[in-house]
């Protein structure tokens, strides 16, 4: 123990001394503070312009927060594909007046027109995001008007109304009870399952029936949005992890701890940067407010600081030599920041990046494992 206290304080040393690994170090906080000023002055977020002459059906259901996708309301048609066309917006969509009712005649497909510049990239993501917002109203109101079909002569008045049957069905997607999971065991040992069944409605046809056992939903995906301050932090770090595969590498050439396991310098060479960038990114989103939860966020860069002197070690095992190493280094940092989702996620876009980005344990963490 005594030995490798002593081999930890010399690569400790070694390390301080290093002028490129302390840049890296202020570095940090620099890059992380900035990525979250970025983020907040809304500079990120993707524009996006729709114009529907039933404005108000659709209004409150597109226009909500859905994170980087911005929408608005345009007043003409002429208006939004100027907007389309300068850059002042993303893409642009236009709804007919009678899309409701193309829903239900199943006369939708390509009901709405949708505009795009040639310096137009997000489309296709944005696409999805408009149909799921438009399925949602259709959605609702064909609920709504099936329960008002079914309802009998006992039920109020009061609940036959369509904005009480409306009001009810958005308290129950939002408090997590519109699916539910029941388990029966019949015998001894035979058990039956019944999973994601739907609740049916109650006897007044306004609200849904109680859960057995409500399946909480879990927080939403990173990657659907991205931190651009945890990707800094976390792109940092993985650069530090890979300095520490380049002094590994070159300790065991150089023979510096001859006569000893290869294992433990390994470890230490690779560990030790990644401690101390962890460290220095984890004190940098703490101050910036950009953390997921303090204990949280500790858990989370514990995890990818294992995981990156794993993959550090393993990296040095594989290349065996310092030119080869060297050499990938820029190319491993560059696909990092382009598979990984550190800035923007391409998986959305080209559904290989799903495999390629797994290639870095940067993805892990960004996406909360």
């Amino acid at each position: 123990m005594k030995e490798k206290l002593v081999l930890c304080e010399i690569l400790m040393k070694r390390l301080l001394r290093r002028k490129s690994f302390l840049v890296l170090l202020c570095l940090m906080p620099l890059a992380v503070a900035g990525m979250q000023g970025l983020a907040r002055s809304g500079e990120t977020s993707l524009r996006v312009a729709v114009y529907a002459p039933d404005r108000d059906k659709w209004e409150e259901a597109l226009c909500e927060d859905a994170g980087y996708v911005r929408i608005y309301f345009c007043d003409t048609p002429e208006k939004l594909k100027e907007d389309v066309i300068t850059g002042k917006a993303e893409c642009g969509y236009i709804l007919p007046e009678n899309l409701m009712q193309r829903f239900g005649e199943d006369d939708w497909y390509w009901a709405v027109e949708a505009y795009e510049s040639s310096n137009s990239i997000a489309t296709d993501v944005v696409n999805e995001t408009m149909f799921s917002r438009i399925f949602q109203v259709v959605s609702s109101e064909w609920f709504t008007g099936y329960i008002l079909d079914r309802m009998g002569p006992e039920v109020s008045a009061e609940m036959r109304e369509q904005e009480f049957v409306l009001a009810v069905l958005l308290q129950k997607l939002e408090d997590g009870s519109t699916f539910s999971v029941e388990t029966r065991y019949i015998g001894h040992d035979e058990a039956k399952r019944t999973e994601d069944k739907p609740n049916e409605s109650t006897k007044d046809g306004a609200g849904i029936a109680e859960k057995t056992e409500t399946a909480e939903s879990g927080e939403k995906n990173p990657a659907g949005g991205i931190f651009p301050a945890r990707g800094a932090a976390a792109a940092l770090i993985y650069a530090c992890a890979l300095m520490g595969a380049m002094d590994a590498l070159r300790d065991r050439h150089k023979g510096f701890f001859i006569g000893r396991s290869p294992v433990a310098p390994a470890v230490l060479a690779v560990g030790l940067p990644v401690c101390l960038g962890t460290c220095a990114g984890y004190a940098a989103l703490l101050a910036a407010g950009a953390c997921r939860g303090i204990r949280r966020e500790f858990l989370y860069l514990l995890v990818y600081a294992l995981l990156l002197t794993g993959y550090g070690c393993v990296l040095q095992w594989i290349l065996r030599r310092e030119s080869i190493l060297a050499g990938c280094i820029p190319f491993l940092f560059l696909a990092c920041l382009v598979c990984a989702p550190v800035f923007i996620d391409l998986s959305s876009i080209v559904p290989v990046m799903r495999i390629l980005e797994k290639c870095f344990p940067t993805s892990f963490y960004l996406r909360g494992f």
